[in-house]
């Protein structure tokens, strides 16, 4: 058989492990691949890379296993990144017609929900045109959010080989590769601010990432512990009554004199049904462009306080500021979750072996938790997992009326985030 070459290409938001995953792919390639592989090609910008040729050949390099260290242990995507929608089947075709160029066999993007609906369209699009020579494309997973399906019902026909099956579901995702990571710097720098919150009693809103799943806000409830907050955690599941969260605040104000406020970016109004932060722009796949609300919310409530004190001929320094973790929280190596670098390298690694050895095409890698520890790598087809929408369950939001307060239950830590989560650095208690 003559060999064929092979390219990866990531899109979306890169993460502190995103590199494992492919450098998981090019180690198996480099293993599984001695008698099919040729070269080694990424595609600079993902998708977008694909569509334009712009193909770097990477095979020499890889081949030096220091290099590849460097490059597993890299922060984001070493292979740049974008945000690319296929919009159309004559790009579906461009794609397929570079692969014939470049004698490429096998196509993998590394991505989140929009990648892998683009993986699936270039997939469809193959097995419709029914051409041979076509490259085997295939998915692997990546995004902070956690928001790609937990499972998906056994379709008519039952599953294929390489799905795992429990009940009547094919599962998928346990945890995202980059959520661990992600989780563990969250829920540190909460506990870093709110100790700050409390020595200065100030009220601090925190921004952190996830439009649609609250994954990521929920796990700053693994601090809570420490006595220090949060206080009140905003998740996209649950809309915000903006007026009582300002009650609330204020009356921490007076009471406590601190607090801290966990807000996810994707929290909608309770009272409009919109987004509270969206604004005006929106990227290729139509999704708003998020960033703000904590610095509304907080704004609201300052301005309040420096009506009242004002009322009394006093003022008042300015205790509510907010602050968003950005880029951060979706790159930064600072806290480390072992699971996470070893689901991210090996998901890549499943899928190399899957597309090379078992000559399969159109399947996202899958992660499994497995009832006695550890994890399982199997498959499940990217028609059945495209464009459907993980949430953090209802079970884990924890409403408070009396108070107004809202927040996550522990159980989210100890039956779901605990195996995922790095190291938490502990702090000594508020002082009393």
């Amino acid at each position: 058989m003559a060999k064929r070459n092979l390219v990866i290409a990531n899109g979306g938001g890169p993460t502190p492990v995103i590199n494992r995953s492919n450098i998981g792919i090019i180690e198996g390639a480099l293993e599984f691949g001695s008698d099919k592989i040729d070269r080694i090609f990424c595609a600079v910008g993902g998708t977008e890379g694909l569509l334009k040729g712009d193909l770097i050949d990477i095979t020499d390099r890889m081949r030096d296993p220091d290099f590849r260290r460097l490059v597993a242990n890299t922060p984001s995507t070493y292979f740049k990144t974008g945000r690319k929608k296929l919009e159309s089947d004559d790009e579906a075709r461009r794609i397929i017609e570079l692969c014939r160029e470049k004698n490429i066999g096998y196509v993998f993007l590394v991505g989140g929900d929009d990648t892998l609906r683009t993986l699936n369209t270039l997939s469809e699009y193959a097995q419709l045109i029914d051409e041979p020579g076509l490259p085997n494309f295939f998915d692997v997973p990546k995004t902070i959010d956690n928001d790609l399906p937990y499972s998906v019902p056994i379709p008519e026909g039952g599953p294929v080989e390489g799905e795992i099956v429990r009940g009547d579901q094919i599962m998928c995702i346990d945890f995202c590769p980059g959520f661990g990571t992600a989780a563990t710097f969250v829920a540190n720098k909460v506990l870093e601010l709110a100790v700050e919150a409390c020595a200065f009693r100030r009220h601090y809103l925190i921004e952190v990432m996830g439009r649609n799943a609250g994954f990521l806000t929920a796990a700053s409830v693994a601090v809570k512990r420490f006595g220090y907050g949060p206080h009140y955690i905003a998740v996209p599941e649950r809309p915000m009554d903006v007026e009582k969260f300002t009650e609330y605040l204020l009356r921490r104000h007076y009471d406590h004199g601190w607090g801290v406020y966990v807000i996810s970016e994707g929290v909608k109004d309770l009272e409009t049904g919109e987004l509270i932060s969206a604004g005006s722009y929106k990227d290729q796949f139509g999704n708003p462009l998020l960033g703000g609300v904590a610095q509304k919310l907080a704004e609201k409530a300052m301005k309040i306080l420096e009506e009242e004190y004002s009322k009394k001929g006093k003022k008042i320094e300015r205790v509510v500021r907010w602050i968003k973790l950005g880029e951060l929280q979706r790159v930064s190596r600072e806290y480390p979750s072992i699971a996470d670098q070893e689901v991210a390298y090996m998901v890549g690694r499943r899928a190399a072996y899957s597309a090379i050895v078992e000559d399969k095409t159109g399947f996202m890698a899958t992660i499994v938790r497995q009832l006695w520890g550890g994890w399982q790598f199997g498959l499940v087809r990217t028609s059945l997992a495209a464009g459907k929408k993980r949430y953090l369950p209802e079970k884990y939001l924890l409403s408070d009326p009396s108070t107004g307060e809202e927040t996550i239950s522990e159980e989210y830590v100890t039956e779901y985030l605990a195996p995922v989560i790095g190291e938490i650095v502990p702090v000594v208690p508020p002082i009393s």
